[in-house]
């Protein structure tokens, strides 16, 4: 079951992936046009993968890392993705424009919102990790690129 949808032969590092791309040069326009073209090719797999590994792990094909924790606070890594649920806190982050019934949803759509806002401010040196949202089956999930090093074990102890 751990082993569910992986190709060992078509691992990806996500973060590696997207951060290359987004240091491409752009001082033109052909230039600007290679590396959104890139970005975006490397974003839409991505996605796809993501997807993929959502649904899995709502449909419990994907073994969580912390078992003995509540469902909704499960966290996963499958195909070098970290997802976890957007938990429901209704006295966080409390939206009093929006007519979600959701609260969850609300903090995560904001979440990604001033995400999409630091990418388009273009400021070098500046980078984030590739994120989306994926709803399946009244669930929604975050998925982010695992951050350089944080599953690593041997960092843990120095």
């Amino acid at each position: 079951m751990p082993l569910y949808g992986i190709d060992p032969k078509q691992s990806h590092d996500w973060n590696e992936e997207f951060q290359v791309v987004q240091n491409f040069p752009s001082e033109n326009f052909v230039q600007r046009m290679q590396r959104d073209r890139a970005v975006s090719k490397v974003y839409n797999d991505f996605l796809e993968a993501a997807s993929a590994g959502a649904i899995a792990l709502i449909e419990g094909k994907i073994v969580p890392l912390n078992p003995n924790e509540p469902m909704r606070q499960h966290v996963y890594v499958f195909n070098q993705i970290f997802f976890s649920y957007a938990v429901d806190c209704p006295t966080h982050y409390r939206d009093s424009t929006s007519a979600e019934a959701n609260p969850s949803y609300t903090q995560s759509n904001h979440d990604l919102t001033g995400l999409r806002q630091l990418q388009g401010v273009g400021i070098t040196d500046l980078y984030h990790l590739a994120t989306c949202l994926v709803n399946y089956c009244g669930h929604r999930v975050i998925c982010q690129s695992i951050i350089p090093g944080i599953l690593n074990n041997n960092d843990l102890a120095s």
